[in-house]
């Protein structure tokens, strides 16, 4: 997961060499996030189905070597059509996780899957670090000791953490250029509360789902949500070369 992780999120850090290489606009960038999103959300169904089917050890192996082979072409490509279509292409292994969760939840009881899950997720990229240790270690206590006075516990939680990352996300985009250590403070807030929610999210799917159907509950709930995600790249993009992308962000982020 950790190098799964990183490997799909690096390609942000990429955007100007890619850009320059292929003479790429914005919109033209988010079309190539919004591919692979796009890919992932499509086989969440199928993913989830399969997972509930057959050996999910097995699945992820060829998960894997799905990520490894569709990586590797779009690492060799020359051109800007094939690139968007071989980047698409490693959104197939992407929507798999399903059958990873399932397999946590299989060997550990409700009461401690939201801290297994936060430390699973902990390996999200490394500019979510600091937030990841505190927000999904943190979180995951919180809802685990409110699970216990209120089964809605999970959920007031990720509902917290939600809507106070936003807020400090707007407040970071508002903030003036010049004042890099107050944007600094809110993104770092940000980045704290905006994860409360993922661990807590998959341990509430599986609360009310039997050890039968849990990869295809996960991979409904990820469906839905990752259809707005799968747009959002290239919503933002179209934004940000219509207006700019602090409109961008601001607009897709904080509306979400």
């Amino acid at each position: 997961m950790l190098l799964h992780q990183t490997d799909k999120l690096m390609i942000g850090s990429m955007q100007t060499p890619i850009s320059e290489t292929f003479g790429l606009n914005d919109l033209q960038w988010g079309l190539i996030n919004s591919g692979a999103l796009i890919v992932a959300t499509l086989l969440y169904p199928i993913w989830g189905y399969l997972c509930d089917r057959y050996a999910r050890a097995k699945l992820l192996a060829l998960a894997s070597f799905i990520w490894g082979a569709t990586t590797w072409l779009s690492s060799v490509v020359k051109t800007y059509p094939q690139f968007l279509i071989t980047r698409a292409s490693t959104g197939i292994d992407d929507s798999s996780y399903p059958g990873l969760y399932s397999l946590v939840a299989d060997y550990f009881k409700p009461r401690e899957r939201g801290r297994i899950y936060g430390l699973l997720q902990f390996s999200q990229p490394i500019g979510y670090l600091v937030g990841m240790i505190l927000a999904l270690m943190v979180a995951p206590m919180i809802g685990g000791w409110l699970f216990k006075k209120t089964t809605k516990g999970r959920i007031i939680i990720s509902s917290v953490g939600v809507i106070l990352g936003a807020i400090f996300l707007l407040l970071a985009m508002l903030t003036p250029v010049e004042a890099r250590s107050t944007f600094f403070v809110l993104m770092c807030l940000t980045a704290l509360f905006m994860p409360f929610s993922s661990p807590n999210v998959i341990a509430t799917v599986f609360d009310v789902t039997s050890p039968e159907v849990r990869s295809t509950a996960q991979s409904v709930e990820y469906f839905i949500e990752n259809s707005g995600a799968a747009l959002a790249p290239m919503l933002a993009g179209a934004i940000a070369l219509a207006t700019n992308k602090q409109t961008a962000i601001l607009t897709v982020c904080v509306t979400a």
